[in-house]
């Protein structure tokens, strides 16, 4: 549908406009995807490919000297918050039920896993530290407001995300999709880099990284506090690997992905496109032309188990089931 189409472009557009602010070079622009009739039928978003070993996940994890890179970071993410913009809608995400409802959404799912996969007694334990803590911080939480501390600011700040180029990081993949998820107290992002930090196995780099946000910033905040939030972005992480592990993985748009690559010979491809149309029941307006010109830029597809389809149909079923048969699903 022609709303659903602009729909997407509007989202297109958005996630470009975003992401620019902490990777401008890397989202270089929305791309319409045009049919065989010339008009635009989907769009896209065209990114700049990054090398995967530069990851500060993969350099945490080799055990790399991230040290430059991570307060580098801190600085652009305080630098990103400094120019956002506030407003009433945006402090709303600050307020002590605000908060209350975020850890109480995320514990009302957790408590479905509570037996066969979490222990109950430690749920209680903090969902009761949570909200003793935030009935005891009004008044820090008025403060933070009323300090510009609360901001639209990136929402998912993982180090999966973080690319270490030489001249600076690049922060890919904001929240787009909804802007409430990215508003919140500036330490909703620190605390999220934080405990990632500490899951990689680098606890010193990420007490290093609230120091280097507290100095780029020039502002500062209580310990706690920090802790709160990075205790918040455990939970959600814990959520979603409850969600994993239960075989939810359509809840939480992952799964495992399985490559099949379906081929057959050239010769074999060109006389069933011209079969088809012969017949008039292709319902492709690809001919055998429109074919060729796609299988001479055709890469290499080493991911893929390739499944011969010039072969009878039940001997590809069979290799194709043969593929995915050490799939093991909960």
């Amino acid at each position: 549908m022609a709303g659903s189409r602009e729909r997407r472009l509007a989202a297109c557009r958005q996630e470009v406009a975003l992401n620019r602010r902490l990777a401008p070079d890397v989202y270089l622009d929305v791309v319409d995807i045009v049919g065989s009739d010339g008009a635009p039928c989907e769009h896209g978003v065209l990114m700049r490919r990054l090398p995967d070993d530069i990851r500060l996940a993969t350099l945490v994890t080799a055990g790399a000297d991230v040290r430059a890179q991570v307060r580098r970071v801190a600085e652009l993410l305080a630098a990103l918050h400094a120019r956002s913009p506030r407003s009433a809608r945006i402090d709303r995400a600050g307020l002590p039920e605000s908060l209350r409802g975020l850890w109480e959404e995320n514990l009302g799912v957790l408590a479905g896993y509570a037996g066969p996969v979490l222990d109950a007694p430690t749920l209680q334990r903090i969902r009761h530290r949570a909200h003793r803590y935030l009935i005891g911080r009004a008044a820090l939480l008025a403060h933070r407001i009323r300090s510009g501390s609360i901001v639209n600011g990136h929402g998912d700040l993982l180090a999966e995300d973080i690319f270490c180029l030489p001249d600076r990081p690049r922060i890919l993949d904001c929240l787009e999709f909804d802007d409430a998820l990215r508003y919140g107290d500036v330490l909703a992002d620190v605390g999220f880099l934080a405990m990632d930090l500490e899951r990689l196995g680098a606890p010193g780099e990420a007490a290093a990284f609230l120091d280097d946000y507290r100095q780029a910033s020039g502002t500062d905040h209580p310990v706690s506090l920090a802790h709160l939030y990075i205790a918040y972005r455990a939970l959600v992480r814990v959520k979603i690997a409850c969600l994993h592990h239960c075989g939810a993985d359509a809840a939480a748009g992952r799964a495992d992905l399985i490559c099949l690559e379906c081929w057959a010979p050239p010769e074999v491809t060109v006389a069933r496109i011209g079969r088809r149309h012969a017949a008039g029941r292709d319902a492709s307006d690809a001919d055998t032309t429109v074919y060729r010109h796609l299988a001479s830029r055709a890469g290499e597809w080493p991911s893929a188990t390739r499944l011969d389809t010039s072969r009878p149909l039940p001997d590809t079923l069979a290799n194709a089931a043969e593929a995915v048969s050490d799939v093991h699903l909960c």
